[in-house]
């Protein structure tokens, strides 16, 4: 799977979701602008070797996540680098 390079960390719904553009270009997170997954916050998904294998785009309303994407995604963010530096 290619990666999506036309994400973009720094639109302003990134954070409008309160998430900052530094963490979205940490992650290779971003606002998609076009292509299938548009109108979408849209976070990589990784094998355990690295290999990128999938994408989760989380639906943005009207500048808003969806309360349950949100809560996934705030404790994904949160604990994902954290158990990387515990590894």
């Amino acid at each position: 799977m290619e990666p999506l390079l036309y994400l973009d960390a720094h639109h302003d719904t990134v954070e409008g979701l309160g998430i900052t553009p530094e963490t979205a270009e940490y992650f290779k997170a971003g606002y998609a602008g076009r292509g299938t997954l548009r109108g979408r916050f849209c976070v990589p998904i990784h094998a355990v070797d690295g290999m990128l294998i999938a994408y989760v785009g989380i639906a943005v309303v009207y500048g808003l996540l969806l309360i349950v994407a949100a809560l996934a995604l705030a404790t994904w963010l949160v604990y994902v680098p954290a158990a990387r530096r515990a590894a």
